[in-house]
């Protein structure tokens, strides 16, 4: 008598445990969707030309393009060192991450000046397979808020380059 109480102790335990699983599951499960807010439209592209050994970066907004802010970083094989510069001074400048900044708002259907990204150290006689491809990304962020006055870069709300986001 006593093991089928005991039995049945434990049946009922197990009852309400496996009772309660499938709202435990579903609370951990659950998300929320939101939906609205303005959409901003995005179309920026780089422009990159090579000569004696410099990469010359210009990034342009079209027409319909929201206005940004832009930033470049430049990847190279680690025996070749980079160096930068801004065709227009002051137009472009250094970041403490590496990241060159372009100190003006880029409009829409505007282009930057010319980020100039130059290779130091080449060597004399490059030997077949030799690397000196340069990767150059850039990044931008809304220069703009929903009431129109010019802020502040927040680089922590980076966007992607798309048409139309929602």
């Amino acid at each position: 008598m006593k093991k089928s109480v005991k039995l049945l102790g434990i049946a009922a335990v197990v009852l309400v445990l496996v009772a309660s699983l499938g709202s435990a599951i579903s609370y951990f499960t659950t998300y929320a969707e939101a939906r609205g807010g303005k959409i901003f439209k995005l179309n920026t592209t780089i422009e990159e030309e090579v000569y004696d050994w410099t990469k010359h970066v210009v990034i342009s907004s079209n027409p319909e393009s929201t206005p940004v802010y832009v930033r470049a970083k430049a990847f190279a094989p680690a025996q070749y060192p980079l160096d930068y510069k801004s065709a227009v001074d002051g137009d472009w400048v250094p970041g403490d991450d590496g990241y060159w900044y372009y100190t003006k708002v880029l409009q829409n259907g505007s282009s930057t000046t010319e980020l100039l990204v130059h290779i130091s150290d080449i060597p004399e006689e490059p030997k077949d397979g030799d690397e000196f491809n340069v990767v150059v990304i850039y990044e931008s962020t809304y220069a703009t808020n929903e009431a129109g006055d010019s802020v502040e870069a927040d680089w922590t709300k980076l966007i992607s380059n798309e048409e139309d986001s929602e």
